[in-house]
């Protein structure tokens, strides 16, 4: 069903119009025309074989009439064109039916034409219709009236009929197509007053995230910058402390503007070459330490190739398992957590299967249904937000998978992640460890946060760069025009001259310097303005290592990645 109606959309070219009436419509002239066009045809070819040739005829015109309107519509998309065109060629079949029988038995049918048009061209074309076939049969009427007065009296009486039947069945139709447009009109309505308030709950998301990310862009940037400083053991487990409390933090934060994206249908997936064995040993390797803190065992169990390399987006499927061994590791008490890979291929793609089993307390069936919910959660005492499991199934969904649940009170759960992958002969990217780099090059940190600047100039330093700054756009312009540098770190919000204008700037007088927007707003839309305004990339606050790392291995030229410490 859902192939033919992908087909009916396409054929009708459905997708034309913007609003579903127009839609509707294509659609119900595609199938009207095409159910026609086999009746009238099955019609023809009986008529043919009875040898009854003035119904042949008018049959004949019937089929031609549903190809000439499947020809015009495709051809046209003019619903005013149609309209008019199946009036006239039904008038015309009826003039001619109408004449030939000497009686008007199918005036019936022929009520329809002024209902047709209203529904394909509105009110006015529907009115213009009606006046012309009330005119028609009228002239029909008289023409055809019989002189005998018995006969005369029996014509008489369906000629009133027939004018009272056209005009009430457009008086339905009509009464239905204003009730129609009222239905319409309060669900655009709905609809604008929905869309209205989702854009001011993004607006409000992202200011709520540029304002928590920039002071946590300094305690995430700054403990990074002193973990890697030489400190005594106790210093250095306070520091890691405070450095995986702002990630927890950080990642409320993403998980809100996931639900927001996913919500307002502005999410995209990346489709980028990975190692389906590598993210899992990555995900257990990260999590293991946690898991032994609780006294848990962590175990992974890989039964897929090691060189199985599929397209697909890495990272979020790497969101998705995390969530689920952390959530594993969170409500296990005691026991064990096994986190399993396995699939099979199915032609040039992959059935890819990634599991979590713990043997924690397990999940009745009653609290299972809700476990999916967005800020549900099933016990008031549990920390975060709720949002969690709800992203992990809206993200895999969106990927055409499944996140499956299957758990018994007292025995334990098991998270199921299935996703189908295109296989690929192309390698995946791989970062080694950030610290591991060394850079050269100068570049200039544009932020008018002294703490921002600290954080950035103090990772660009450690990664061997030299480093300048400036406090707003029209500094850094002036700056530019004097020195040279390989890369550029340009805040957005900025006085005097913000980020935007000040890369427009910069790309106007012919300066080709990769600018790179570092911004605390997360929401595509910002970094899709980035892009547009000429800059290279985008790195979101908070800054971390990894991440400018991997930004400076695609954005320096090759001579400047220069050795390994």
């Amino acid at each position: 069903m859902n192939g033919f109606l992908r087909w009916l959309d396409e054929f009708s070219r459905a997708s034309s119009f913007p609003d579903e009436r127009g839609r509707m419509q294509a659609r119900f002239v595609v199938v009207g025309s095409v159910l026609g066009g086999i009746m009238s045809l099955t019609s023809t070819l009986l008529l043919f074989v009875w040898a009854k040739t003035p119904q042949v005829l008018q049959s004949g015109i019937g089929f031609a009439l549903c190809l000439t309107m499947v020809g015009l519509w495709r051809a046209t998309l003019n619903r005013d064109l149609v309209s008019h065109l199946a009036g006239v060629v039904l008038s015309i079949s009826y003039l001619f039916g109408a004449f030939n029988e000497q009686n008007l038995s199918t005036s019936s049918l022929f009520a329809i034409i002024p209902v047709l048009a209203l529904f394909l061209s509105g009110r006015r074309v529907g009115g213009l219709w009606l006046v012309l076939v009330m005119v028609q049969m009228g002239l029909v009427g008289a023409l055809l009236r019989p002189e005998a007065e018995l006969e005369r009296q029996m014509f008489d009486a369906q000629l009133v009929r027939v004018f009272v039947l056209a005009p009430t069945i457009f008086l339905i139709g009509f009464l239905y197509e204003s009730g129609h447009e009222r239905t319409i009109a309060t669900l655009n309505q709905a609809r604008e007053a929905a869309e209205a308030a989702n854009r001011e709950k993004s607006r409000f998301l992202a200011k709520v995230s540029h304002e928590i990310r920039t002071p946590l862009n300094g305690v995430l940037g700054t403990t990074e910058l002193a973990l890697l400083d030489d400190v005594s053991p106790s210093t250095r487990e306070q520091l890691a402390t405070i450095h995986r409390s702002g990630g927890t933090l950080l990642a409320l934060i993403n998980d809100l503007l996931d639900h927001a994206r996913v919500e307002s249908g502005r999410f995209e997936l990346q489709s980028t070459p990975f190692l389906p064995a590598q993210v899992v040993t990555e995900i257990v390797d990260l999590n293991r330490a946690r898991a032994q803190a609780k006294g848990l065992s962590l175990t992974v169990v890989v039964e897929v190739p090691a060189s199985l390399r599929l397209l697909g987006d890495a990272v979020r499927l790497k969101q998705v398992l995390g969530n689920l061994v952390t959530n594993a590791i969170k409500f296990t008490p005691a026991g064990t957590i096994v986190v399993r890979a396995e699939g099979q291929p199915e032609g040039a793609r992959f059935r890819l299967r990634l599991s979590v089993s713990d043997t924690g307390p397990g999940i009745g069936a009653a609290d299972q249904g809700r476990l999916f919910l967005p800020f549900s959660q099933l016990s008031a005492d549990t920390e975060g937000t709720g949002l969690g499991l709800a992203i992990s199934r809206q993200l895999v969904e969106a990927m055409n998978g499944r996140l499956l649940l299957s758990s018994e009170v007292g025995k334990g759960s098991t998270f199921t992640l299935e996703v189908t992958l295109s296989q690929t002969d192309l390698n995946p990217q791989h970062t080694p460890a950030s610290s591991s780099w060394r850079f050269s090059g100068r570049a200039l940190v544009v932020d008018d946060n002294t703490i921002n600047v600290g954080v950035a100039a103090g990772l660009l330093t450690r990664l061997g760069l030299e480093v300048q700054s400036a406090a707003n756009g029209a500094e850094a312009l002036d700056v530019l025009s004097k020195h040279q540098f390989d890369l550029v770190l340009m805040d957005l919000q900025m006085p005097v001259l913000d980020g935007l204008s000040a890369t427009r700037a910069v790309r106007a007088r012919g300066d080709a310097t990769p600018i790179v927007a570092l911004t605390a707003n997360a929401m595509q839309e910002e970094l899709q303005a980035c892009l547009e305004a000429g800059m290279t990339d985008c790195l979101t606050k908070p800054l971390r290592l990894q991440r400018l790392v991997e930004l400076l291995l695609r954005v320096l030229p090759a001579p400047d990645k220069v050795r390994l410490a």
